[in-house]
């Protein structure tokens, strides 16, 4: 049974994992997303629930032969390289549902699945969760109107503060 990384070369945290992990004996690949769709092949049956991966180095996993994913870092998928642009757009939207659908369906542990990807995704949401759980969660204030970004770091005057600038 395989233990799949999802995450990059570039992510020295899931380096260090996948090196540590088959230093211990333990079968691990690294599946990195921004492969797809160019050297990572993908198959899925929908109706069997079945999955196929092909490695860019030739390996065949079978999603039956994974038995759990760490999600490290999902980094989206490769644009797929085609003349029209509205054909790069549809075949990369195509693509990037057959990956993500991946992440949603495969039938095994995940640490970090798409539920958790999602929440990340959705910070305000995930702290109104962590809050509702007694968690204490600093004051906090997310959001672009100017007037209550003023009044927050008036009344916490050592604060954090992201800024968002769109140009016009």
């Amino acid at each position: 049974m395989t233990v799949v990384i999802l995450g990059g070369l570039d992510d020295d945290h899931a380096v260090h994992m996948l090196n540590y992990l088959r230093e211990r004996g333990t079968d691990t690949e690294l599946l990195d997303s921004r492969w797809f769709p160019s050297t990572l092949h993908l198959a899925c049956d929908p109706v069997r629930g079945s999955w196929t991966l092909q490695l860019p180095e030739g390996r065949r996993l079978d999603g039956r032969q994974i038995r759990s994913v760490y999600w490290r870092c999902y980094n989206g998928i490769q644009r797929p390289n085609l003349p029209d642009d509205e054909q790069a757009f549809i075949g990369g939207n195509d693509a990037r549902s057959l990956f993500e659908s991946l992440l949603i369906g495969l039938p095994v542990k995940w640490v970090n699945g798409w539920q958790a990807y999602q929440l990340h995704q959705t910070k305000p949401v995930q702290l109104a969760m962590v809050a509702a759980l007694g968690v204490a969660v600093p004051e906090t204030l997310l959001g672009n109107d100017a007037e209550s970004v003023r009044a927050f770091a008036a009344r916490h005057p050592r604060c954090v503060v992201g800024v968002l600038v769109l140009l016009r």
